[in-house]
């Protein structure tokens, strides 16, 4: 009796570890061409995306992003000060979320 136990002991831990190999070779899944094109231009690839050059913006100066007016951060982080959004812009902040202020 004793030896049936250790045996059935002996084949969990087995199969336990053979399942744990196969999950850690699984490949990754393939990358999906449709996220690949919803990403958001960057300010530099279109002037099209450089938005309303006289909108006032929210510079956090300690990341390096602005913020629209009416978004969470607007004029809420520790460290920041208004601009025009050109003006950031020139000084080599982007937007947040890579979307400029209209």
């Amino acid at each position: 009796m004793r030896r049936w136990a250790t045996i059935a002991v002996v084949l969990c831990i087995l199969l336990g570890s053979r399942a744990t190999q196969a999950q850690q070779t699984q490949s990754p899944p393939a990358p999906n061409p449709e996220a690949a094109q919803a990403k958001p231009a960057t300010p530099q690839e279109s002037s099209a995306a450089q938005g309303n050059p006289e909108v006032k913006v929210w510079v956090n100066t300690k990341s390096g992003v602005y913020h629209c007016s009416g978004t969470h951060w607007y004029g809420a982080t520790k460290s920041g000060e208004y601009m025009k959004q050109s003006e950031a812009q020139q000084k080599g902040f982007r937007p947040a979320y890579y979307r400029p202020c209209k």
